[in-house]
């Protein structure tokens, strides 16, 4: 019998690259099955190097110049090229069966997510397994999940236009931060074909400002997904946007507040800029963040405000 060969991706630059630590370890701890792990490097210091070469991380880098014909380079996000790098994992990290995707803001609680999402990905449909934003596990009223659809709109609007924004707006968003995904999959060459589009135009890059340019990556993907229905979808439970609200550590876990039935998978530490102090009062991060150092629990109160992250509660 021959194993799939899987890759556990991850990128980020030396901001969030405590955060990414968290997540190294939660793989680590909870994963149970075997995989490599593989970084693309954002821009992280040689400390931060030895630390993930310890662990066993192959460490690659992606110049979005050398992929985008005509890419033009995003000054507005200094993180860009770990979400952009992503459609082009199976070309700079090659020979794997499965790639998985983790944003390094999040961290794994439980491994039924993970292997829910391998096994989905690995059935031979060539689909991608993803998460999509559930407005009830948030508890959102109707009014608050209509504003979210808003966000949607000017999403699709700002790389596709009107016509297509509104016919798109009112679907699933799937969320791009943990993804699984069979190396032979058409999604690869679909999503890239879009990122090419999207960041080698001049008028499309000027009609999109920090917000509209932080979410490109993933409207385009959407648009890949819905437009092909391409994607087995699972609930926000998998991918758990804290920034959303409704969450809680209760007893060691990280839970829905008050909810004893819904497991969370993967808790996605989302807007972590401007929620970092919160987060930690409230012992989110993996471990509780009792895995940081002093100097790490003070450094990531510093990274930067992302742009995007709408309706934090």
């Amino acid at each position: 019998m021959t194993h799939s060969r899987i890759a556990a991706c991850f990128g980020c630059d030396e901001n969030f690259f405590p955060l990414a630590k968290g997540l190294v370890l939660s793989l680590e701890r909870e994963a149970a099955i075997g995989f490599d792990l593989v970084f693309i490097d954002g821009g992280i210091s040689d400390g931060s190097r030895e630390w993930l070469v310890s662990r066993g991380a192959h460490i690659v880098a992606f110049d979005p110049a050398a992929h985008i014909p005509g890419y033009i380079p995003n000054t507005r996000i200094e993180y860009i090229a770990a979400q952009i790098c992503r459609p082009y994992l199976p070309v700079i990290a090659p020979d794997y069966d499965v790639y998985v995707w983790f944003d390094s803001d999040m961290w794994l609680q439980h491994a039924a997510t993970l292997r829910s999402f391998i096994a989905a990905a690995s059935c031979g449909a060539g689909k991608i397994a993803i998460a999509r934003t559930d407005a009830w596990v948030h508890g959102m009223t109707d009014e608050q999940a209509e504003t979210f659809r808003q966000y949607s709109y000017s999403w699709y609007t700002s790389l596709y236009g009107s016509a297509v924004a509104g016919s798109y707006w009112g679907k699933n968003i799937l969320n791009s931060g943990l993804f699984a995904l069979s190396r032979t999959s058409i999604v690869w060459r679909a999503w890239r074909r879009e990122i090419e589009l999207v960041f080698s135009g001049e008028d499309r890059m000027a009609r999109m400002d920090a917000a509209h340019s932080h979410m490109a990556e993933q409207t385009a993907l959407n648009y890949v997904c819905h437009s092909r229905d391409c994607f087995v979808e699972f609930s926000s439970f998998h991918n758990f946007n804290c920034h959303l609200g409704g969450v809680e550590r209760f007893q060691g876990i990280v839970r829905r507040i008050g909810d004893d039935s819904n497991r969370i998978g993967v808790v996605h530490l989302t807007n972590f800029g401007r929620l970092a102090t919160s987060y930690l009062a409230r012992e989110l991060l993996f471990d509780g963040g009792s895995y940081l150092s002093d100097a790490e629990r003070k450094a990531v109160k510093d990274i930067p405000i992302a742009f995007g992250a709408p309706m934090e509660r």
